[in-house]
Protein backbone atom coordinates (compact mmCIF):
# COMPACT_ATOMS: atom_id res chain seq x y z
CA UNK A 1 0.00 0.00 0.00
CA UNK A 2 0.53 3.45 -0.48
CA UNK A 3 2.12 6.39 1.98
CA UNK A 4 -1.49 7.93 0.63
CA UNK A 5 -3.32 4.91 1.71
CA UNK A 6 -1.40 4.77 5.06
CA UNK A 7 -2.80 8.57 5.83
CA UNK A 8 -6.38 7.74 4.55
CA UNK A 9 -6.37 4.26 6.70
CA UNK A 10 -4.90 6.37 9.56
CA UNK A 11 -7.67 9.30 9.09
CA UNK A 12 -10.28 7.13 9.09
CA UNK A 13 -9.18 5.04 12.58
CA UNK A 14 -9.08 8.92 14.42
CA UNK A 15 -12.42 9.42 12.97
CA UNK A 16 -14.00 6.13 14.38
CA UNK A 17 -11.50 6.95 17.61
CA UNK A 18 -13.42 10.18 17.97
CA UNK A 19 -16.60 8.98 17.85
CA UNK A 20 -15.95 5.39 19.81
CA UNK A 21 -13.35 7.52 22.49
CA UNK A 22 -15.90 10.41 22.54
CA UNK A 23 -18.29 8.11 24.26
CA UNK A 24 -16.01 6.96 26.43
CA UNK A 25 -14.30 10.03 27.96
CA UNK A 26 -17.60 11.20 28.73
CA UNK A 27 -18.94 8.20 30.19
CA UNK A 28 -15.69 7.99 32.14
CA UNK A 29 -16.26 11.52 33.54
CA UNK A 30 -19.40 10.58 34.77
CA UNK A 31 -18.83 7.38 36.34
CA UNK A 32 -15.35 7.13 37.00
CA UNK A 33 -13.86 6.56 40.82
CA UNK A 34 -10.69 7.24 42.59
CA UNK A 35 -9.22 3.71 41.60
CA UNK A 36 -9.56 4.78 37.73
CA UNK A 37 -8.07 8.11 38.59
CA UNK A 38 -5.02 6.05 39.72
CA UNK A 39 -4.37 4.49 36.96
CA UNK A 40 -5.09 7.04 34.26
CA UNK A 41 -2.23 9.44 36.29
CA UNK A 42 -0.18 6.53 36.56
CA UNK A 43 -0.80 5.93 32.82
CA UNK A 44 -0.11 9.68 32.21
CA UNK A 45 3.10 9.85 34.49
CA UNK A 46 5.01 6.93 32.81
CA UNK A 47 4.25 9.16 29.26
CA UNK A 48 6.58 11.37 30.65
CA UNK A 49 9.38 8.38 31.21
CA UNK A 50 9.20 7.21 27.21
CA UNK A 51 12.62 6.74 25.90
CA UNK A 52 11.33 4.33 22.51
CA UNK A 53 8.70 3.75 20.43
CA UNK A 54 7.41 0.46 22.73
CA UNK A 55 7.70 3.02 25.95
CA UNK A 56 5.37 5.09 24.10
CA UNK A 57 2.63 3.28 22.80
CA UNK A 58 2.85 1.18 26.17
CA UNK A 59 2.05 4.65 28.31
CA UNK A 60 -0.34 6.05 25.62
CA UNK A 61 -2.04 2.89 25.24
CA UNK A 62 -2.22 2.36 29.07
CA UNK A 63 -3.87 5.76 29.58
CA UNK A 64 -6.18 4.97 26.80
CA UNK A 65 -7.39 1.99 28.17
CA UNK A 66 -7.97 3.18 31.74
CA UNK A 67 -10.50 5.95 30.95
CA UNK A 68 -12.37 2.97 28.63
CA UNK A 69 -12.35 1.07 32.06
CA UNK A 70 -13.66 3.89 33.46
CA UNK A 71 -16.62 3.57 31.48
CA UNK A 72 -17.71 0.74 32.98
CA UNK A 73 -18.76 -0.68 29.44
CA UNK A 74 -16.94 -4.17 28.50
CA UNK A 75 -17.82 -3.38 24.88
CA UNK A 76 -16.68 0.58 24.07
CA UNK A 77 -13.18 -1.14 26.03
CA UNK A 78 -12.71 -3.88 23.57
CA UNK A 79 -13.39 -1.08 20.55
CA UNK A 80 -10.90 1.32 22.07
CA UNK A 81 -8.67 -1.53 22.44
CA UNK A 82 -9.12 -3.10 18.81
CA UNK A 83 -9.00 0.74 17.78
CA UNK A 84 -5.72 1.51 19.04
CA UNK A 85 -4.17 -1.62 17.93
CA UNK A 86 -5.18 -1.40 14.32
CA UNK A 87 -3.49 2.62 14.08
CA UNK A 88 -0.34 0.46 14.76
CA UNK A 89 0.13 -0.63 11.26
CA UNK A 90 -0.69 3.24 9.24
CA UNK A 91 1.45 4.88 12.12
CA UNK A 92 4.69 1.99 11.20
CA UNK A 93 3.93 3.14 7.32
CA UNK A 94 3.94 6.92 8.02
CA UNK A 95 7.29 6.62 10.50
CA UNK A 96 6.19 9.65 12.62
CA UNK A 97 8.32 11.56 15.19
CA UNK A 98 6.20 11.47 18.60
CA UNK A 99 6.44 14.41 19.97
CA UNK A 100 5.62 13.18 23.89
CA UNK A 101 5.00 16.86 25.25
CA UNK A 102 1.81 17.17 23.12
CA UNK A 103 0.35 14.25 24.05
CA UNK A 104 1.13 14.41 27.72
CA UNK A 105 -0.92 18.46 27.42
CA UNK A 106 -3.69 16.42 25.43
CA UNK A 107 -3.71 13.85 28.17
CA UNK A 108 -3.40 16.24 31.15
CA UNK A 109 -6.93 18.10 29.49
CA UNK A 110 -8.25 15.10 29.15
CA UNK A 111 -7.40 13.62 32.56
CA UNK A 112 -8.36 17.37 34.32
CA UNK A 113 -12.38 16.92 32.84
CA UNK A 114 -12.22 13.29 33.77
CA UNK A 115 -11.77 14.29 37.31
CA UNK A 116 -13.96 17.20 36.98
CA UNK A 117 -16.46 14.68 36.11
CA UNK A 118 -17.25 17.18 32.71
CA UNK A 119 -18.17 15.04 30.35
CA UNK A 120 -18.48 18.04 27.52
CA UNK A 121 -15.24 18.82 28.54
CA UNK A 122 -13.66 15.35 28.22
CA UNK A 123 -14.60 14.85 24.61
CA UNK A 124 -13.75 18.67 23.71
CA UNK A 125 -10.56 17.74 25.37
CA UNK A 126 -10.17 14.38 23.40
CA UNK A 127 -11.27 16.02 19.92
CA UNK A 128 -8.29 18.33 20.32
CA UNK A 129 -5.81 15.76 21.68
CA UNK A 130 -6.40 13.74 18.38
CA UNK A 131 -6.76 16.75 16.42
CA UNK A 132 -2.92 17.23 17.04
CA UNK A 133 -2.11 13.68 16.72
CA UNK A 134 -3.62 13.87 13.13
CA UNK A 135 -1.66 17.15 12.04
CA UNK A 136 1.73 15.62 13.85
CA UNK A 137 1.11 12.88 11.79
CA UNK A 138 0.95 14.66 8.55
CA UNK A 139 3.66 16.71 9.15
CA UNK A 140 6.07 13.65 9.87
CA UNK A 141 4.80 12.02 6.90
CA UNK A 142 5.78 14.81 4.53
CA UNK A 143 8.89 14.96 6.29
CA UNK A 144 9.70 11.31 6.19
CA UNK A 145 8.16 10.49 3.39
CA UNK A 146 11.06 8.13 1.59
CA UNK A 147 13.25 7.91 4.85
CA UNK A 148 11.31 5.83 6.77
CA UNK A 149 12.47 2.80 5.40
CA UNK A 150 16.13 3.75 6.02
CA UNK A 151 16.02 4.24 9.39
CA UNK A 152 14.61 0.51 9.60
CA UNK A 153 17.35 -1.03 7.84
CA UNK A 154 19.74 1.06 10.00
CA UNK A 155 18.68 0.14 13.26
CA UNK A 156 17.93 3.61 13.99
CA UNK A 157 15.80 4.27 17.01
CA UNK A 158 12.32 5.98 16.38
CA UNK A 159 12.51 9.87 17.54
CA UNK A 160 11.06 10.49 20.76
CA UNK A 161 10.83 14.42 21.30
CA UNK A 162 10.40 16.00 24.76
CA UNK A 163 9.55 19.21 23.88
CA UNK A 164 7.13 21.40 22.53
CA UNK A 165 7.68 22.59 18.40
CA UNK A 166 6.61 25.85 17.69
Amino acid sequence: PSLDSHIAEFDALLEFRLAIEGATVSRAARRRDNTDLRRMEQAHSELKMTVSLASFRRADSLFHLAIAEAAKNHLLFQAVYEARAAMFLPMDAVGPDINVETTLKGHADILAAIEARNPVAARQALARHLAVARREVRRAALRSNNSMEARKQLGAKWPIRHRVDT
